[in-house]
Parts: structure tokens; C-alpha cells; sequence
């Protein structure tokens, strides 16, 4: 927080998706849902396990936006 404004990425993982959105203060700046296909998630047989998985989908939504995480407020 450089400006007394919040910055957030909330992250919502799904049973099927990945719900991604970056927060300034109550103003969504960008979101995104990022489906999974029963074939994407076949590989794993515990929640749990996606991890690495659901990351690499917030990574990608981080380098998408040219969202430095410097910016993202830590709570």
C-alpha cells in the first residue's frame, strides 16, 4: 500500500474453476474465472493436491495485468 488505498487479490478456488479479481480499495480493477475440465483435474484425487496446480493459474492472472506484487497488500 503505497497511497493509503488496499490492493487485494482475493482468489476463489472452485470445485471446477478458479475465481481470480485484483481489489483497489472496493473497486474491482480486473477478474477473471479460469475453468477446469475433468480432464484437468483427473490427475489429482485430493483437493489438497491442486495446489501447484490452482498457483500457476494465479500466476498467470498476476503476469496478465502487469500486477506487481509489491503492490498486493499482506494481512
Amino acid at each position: 500500500m503505497t497511497d493509503g488505498r488496499l490492493t487485494i487479490l482475493a482468489i476463489n478456488p472452485g470445485s471446477t474453476s478458479t475465481k481470480l479479481s485484483l481489489f483497489v480499495d472496493e473497486e474491482e480493477r480486473y477478474e477473471r474465472t479460469v475453468r477446469h475440465t475433468v480432464e484437468d483435474l483427473a490427475g489429482y484425487s485430493r483437493v489438497g493436491e491442486q495446489a501447484g496446480f490452482r498457483t500457476a493459474a494465479a500466476r498467470d492472472f498476476i503476469s496478465a495485468n502487469g500486477i506487481a506484487l509489491s503492490t498486493l497488500d499482506r494481512k
